[in-house]
């Protein structure tokens, strides 16, 4: 039996972007280690937008999903860790990738996460 999930500390102040209908959203994840050196990891050349390139943790926000729910997954999926604290929204941006996908609209935040920052299990 899995243990309930415990709820992200969002840290005062921080005022999440509402996305508008029709509109599509991705997040992006700035972990720090204890020497805060960020983490990235490499997209893999057959990707289909951006490929072979650094990037942060993070993606797209599913349909029903919240910003803060959509970060929290992505952590979990990409790296096996589980997001505990949103510090900082770092900001927002838009941008039309290389894909054919059209506009979409990007948060990014600095997090902290529990799990052994040595040892991601990566995506």
């Amino acid at each position: 039996m899995s243990s309930p999930e415990r709820p992200v500390a969002v840290d005062h102040g921080i005022a999440w972007p509402v996305p508008a209908p029709g509109e599509v959203w991705t997040v992006g994840a700035v972990i720090l280690d204890r020497d805060g050196r960020a983490f990235a990891q490499k997209r893999s050349a057959d990707r289909r937008l951006f490929p072979d390139t650094w990037d942060i943790v993070g993606r797209h926000v599913e349909p029903g999903e919240t910003l803060l729910q959509a970060l929290a997954r992505e952590v979990q999926e990409e790296t096996g860790w589980r997001l505990r604290r949103v510090a900082r929204l770092l900001g927002t941006t838009s941008w039309t990738g290389d894909d054919g996908g059209g506009l979409r609209h990007e948060a990014d935040c600095l997090v902290h996460v529990d799990g052994d920052l040595d040892r991601p299990a990566l995506e």
